[in-house]
């Protein structure tokens, strides 16, 4: 179609994805059954038996965490993944692990929708960019330490193919973005 990039964007494109990924934080049935959930886009795949096991233990025995996933492990020059995201070097990737039931964080996450620039970011690295804004600065400040990095899930922006991870990452069982050749 002939559509301006904002319109593409706004139609077909991050707009509609990250309504989708937001709203899970506001569904209070959600919340009120289930402390985490681990959120999965199509191109997330296992890599090793026993995943569902293993994301489990994650949630259910992993800590006080907010918000658990990978960092980009893909192309060693962050400008060429980067392009101009704030915060896309540090940021944790979307497919990971969310608590449900903790009420502050359930309000940052919906501050971060309400501000959400369907243009410039992508759902999971507007989260980094807001913890990082002076609106959020006290409750990064608080609550840093409830943003995990993990090697159970990896982001490989089609830069690592899926056996090569497995072979090379003992503890990961699941990549995003993985090649198969």
């Amino acid at each position: 179609a002939n559509m301006s990039r904002a319109d593409d964007t706004e139609t077909y494109g991050r707009k509609p994805i990250a309504d989708q990924f937001f709203a899970l934080f506001d569904l209070a049935t959600v919340a009120a059954r289930h402390d985490y959930m681990a959120y999965m886009e199509p191109d997330t795949v296992p890599v090793r038996a026993l995943w569902l096991e293993r994301l489990y233990e994650q949630a259910a025995y992993g800590g006080d965490f907010w918000l658990k996933g990978s960092m980009y492990r893909g192309d060693a020059e962050p400008l060429r993944y980067c392009y101009a995201l704030c915060g896309c070097a540090e940021h944790i990737n979307g497919n990971a692990l969310y608590r449900l039931n903790d009420e502050r964080f359930t309000r940052f996450m919906r501050s971060v929708h309400r501000r959400m620039d369907f243009v410039t970011y992508n759902y999971d690295a507007k989260i980094m960019a807001e913890l990082k804004s002076a609106e959020h600065w006290r409750v990064w400040q608080a609550n840093a330490h409830r943003f995990v990095y993990t090697e159970f899930i990896q982001h490989g922006q089609h830069a690592m193919r899926a056996d090569e991870v497995a072979r090379r990452f003992p503890r990961t069982y699941l990549v995003h973005q993985a090649r198969y050749e």
